[in-house]
């Protein structure tokens, strides 16, 4: 919307929404392992990636599906296995994990 009088223009735009892109995930590993930024409880995997998406200082983070738990990491350097959990990025694609 633009307002004009004879001495000025405004222009108010409205406010858009942060709408944040899905992570790139992998099950099984935990990326960022030892690099705990801290642990949230109650969540979801989208929460989880959301979380992460929103910490300046995240990295990856680690998804616990049965303990609904959700752990940021500040790097993504340590990697190790573990089944029933799912590690993401808040952007771009996964690193490579070794074999």
């Amino acid at each position: 919307m633009c307002i004009r009088d004879s001495s000025f223009a405004i222009t108010i735009a409205a406010a858009v929404p942060f709408t944040p892109t899905k992570c790139a995930t992998k099950e099984g590993v935990i990326i960022g392992n030892g690099h705990d930024i801290g642990t949230h409880n109650h969540q979801t995997l989208d929460g989880c990636c959301k979380l992460c998406q929103t910490e300046n200082s995240c990295k990856a983070w680690t998804f616990h599906a049965d303990q609904g738990a959700c752990w940021l990491h500040s790097s993504t350097d340590g990697v190790r296995f573990e089944s029933g959990v799912t590690s993401g990025v808040p952007s771009g694609a996964i690193p490579p994990t070794p074999p």
